[in-house]
């Protein structure tokens, strides 16, 4: 567990801080704090909320009141520009075309009829903006609505925008400073990116302890200690990817958590990562989830029929569990054949199996037809069914690759038949001589000889 805020801890919090909370634009001014109620409600209207008839008045008050300062006023302009409607714009219109008033104000004004309006293009044209109010002038209640509507969506995009730059500024400083890191120190690091409330650097993290399991370092006890605790996360894609880093690290802490995972996940899209971890390790706690989710009508998933048949290999299906596996095969039906279920059917056929799973051998997708043929051949080998491969070999129904698929099975079988042809082609290539009784035979080749 990390227990002081390091250098790199920090320089996260700044990042978080920095897209949770909303920032100005460039070209706005920061408004001052005057010592008066008024800085909560200019808050208020600049995260757009709704505010009462009385509120709105005491900030509008703000921008028109010749005696408040330069500051308060700018602020209030820019105020009455995210709330206001076409009393505002006629005000704000004044402030801004009057020889009196401050030009910083002046701006303020000008940028505020901007943000009320959704016209930013008019810029400081006033004699665009008096036109643009003869128009306005003429709207409904109900065209000022969908312009406040327009206004809190661009206002939000606009938030948004900031906090996107300042999350991918973090992932990418995070990812520089991990490059930069020694090996040794790592672990934390990835424990520290894994934890982060950013989606984007913590997807950085998965990536890099993904990398770094790759190339057969550790991920840490930190990192490995985030990661289970994160297969209970809401969002479903987050648990498949740390379901599959746990699965690659095969560390005994993760791999315990993802068998205890399978028990309770209903998600089939995060099941299916699990389903495939416990697949490469099979054990008596996963072979029953891993039945339940090969039984479901509702959902397929190849990882469960690959899981099923890994527990059947590992003997830890009984004849129930095989029986239950042939029921539901026959449920899904010979249309539903995919290149794992294949497998899974030759292996819990019973009785005349053979025949029962010839047919997969010319189903018209090629794929299907190969993985029946190579699992056939399997278990042929297995049961030491020679004969009936060979038979297999010669038949002319079965296509090509299926045929090859089969004869290279066989072969495999047979090295010691392939040594004794190769035997006798070498033999046939020495001359024969006749011995002292006259007896033709073939001589021994001759060993090679020694530079010794």
């Amino acid at each position: 567990m990390i227990t002081s805020l390091t250098p790199f801890a920090a320089a996260l919090a700044v990042s978080v801080a920095l897209c949770q909370q909303p920032t100005p634009p460039p070209d706005q001014p920061e408004p001052a704090a005057p010592a008066d109620p008024a800085p909560t409600l200019l808050e208020l209207s600049a995260a757009w909320q709704p505010l009462t008839a009385q509120e709105r008045e005491a900030v509008l008050s703000r921008a028109f009141d010749p005696t408040g300062d330069l500051a308060t006023r700018v602020a209030g302009a820019l105020a009455a520009g995210r709330i206001g409607s076409l009393p505002e714009a006629e005000r704000l219109f004044g402030l801004a075309v009057d020889p009196e008033t401050d030009p910083t104000l002046a701006g303020a004004a000008y940028e505020a009829l901007a943000l009320l309006s959704g016209r930013p293009e008019l810029a400081r044209d006033a004699e665009a903006w008096a036109e643009w109010l003869g128009e306005a002038r003429a709207w409904p209640a109900e065209r000022w609505e969908e312009i406040r509507i327009e206004r809190a969506l661009a206002a939000a995009s606009r938030e948004w925008s900031r906090a996107e730059q300042a999350e991918r500024l973090a992932a990418e400083a995070s990812r520089r400073l991990f490059v930069a890191s020694e090996p040794a120190r790592r672990p934390e690091l990835l424990a520290e990116l894994l934890a982060s409330p950013l989606p984007r650097v913590r997807t950085l993290g998965l990536d890099l302890a993904s990398r770094e399991l790759a190339e057969a370092r550790p991920i840490g006890d930190g990192a490995a200690a985030i990661a289970i605790r994160s297969l209970d996360a809401a969002d479903p894609a987050i648990r498949v990817r740390f379901a599959s880093l746990l699965d690659a690290s095969g560390r005994d802490d993760a791999i315990a958590a993802l068998r205890t995972r399978l028990e309770v996940e209903t998600e089939p899209t995060v099941a299916d990562a699990v389903l495939r971890a416990a697949a490469r390790r099979p054990d008596a706690s996963t072979a029953g989830p891993s039945l339940i989710w090969f039984e479901r009508a509702d959902v397929t998933l190849p990882a469960a029929a690959v899981s099923v048949l890994a527990h059947g290999r590992a003997g830890l299906l009984g004849e129930a569990d095989l029986e239950r596996v042939r029921a539901t095969l026959a449920t899904k039906g010979f249309g539903a054949l995919t290149t794992e279920t294949v497998a899974l059917t030759v292996f819990s056929a019973d009785g005349a199996w053979l025949a029962s799973v010839e047919p997969m051998l010319i189903h018209p997708e090629a794929d299907i037809a190969n993985a029946a043929a190579r699992a056939i051949a399997g278990r042929l080998v297995t049961e030491a069914r020679l004969g009936d491969l060979r038979s297999l070999v010669e038949r002319p129904e079965f296509g090509n690759e299926v045929i090859v698929t089969l004869q290279a099975a066989l072969d495999a079988t047979e090295p010691e038949v392939i040594a004794d042809a190769d035997s006798e082609t070498a033999a046939d290539s020495i001359p024969p001589t006749a011995d002292d009784a006259g007896v033709v035979t073939q001589d021994e080749p001759k060993p090679e000889e020694s530079d010794g």
